[in-house]
């Protein structure tokens, strides 16, 4: 009983990074459109973080596919991966629930 709350304690930390780089993933993505020019300070601020997900989505689409992607089905291609990661982990903290 206590080892499934602490194992739901954590997948609900790594939902929350997860939606927190969702975020700043759409932001990239509505400021590569150059639809809100607002956006632009928040995707500074995850810069960064967003940078090191579309390098390694890139690298890894090409290692599999041989093709190289734009910035925005880099952005696209990350963000299905976090809502997979996110969907998967949802699936498993229920399953956990439901064991204990």
């Amino acid at each position: 009983m206590i080892f499934g709350n602490l194992i739901n304690a954590l997948f609900v930390f790594v939902s929350i990074g997860i939606n927190i780089m969702f975020f700043f993933l759409v932001v990239r993505l509505l400021v590569n459109f150059k639809i809100f020019k607002f956006l632009e300070t928040f995707d500074e601020a995850g810069k960064k973080l967003v940078d090191a997900t579309l390098s390694k989505t890139s690298h890894l689409f090409n290692k599999l596919f041989k093709k190289e992607l734009t910035k925005n089905g880099q952005v696209a291609i990350s963000m299905l991966i976090l809502i997979l990661t996110d969907s998967l982990l949802a699936l498993t903290s229920k399953a956990i629930i439901a064991v204990s």
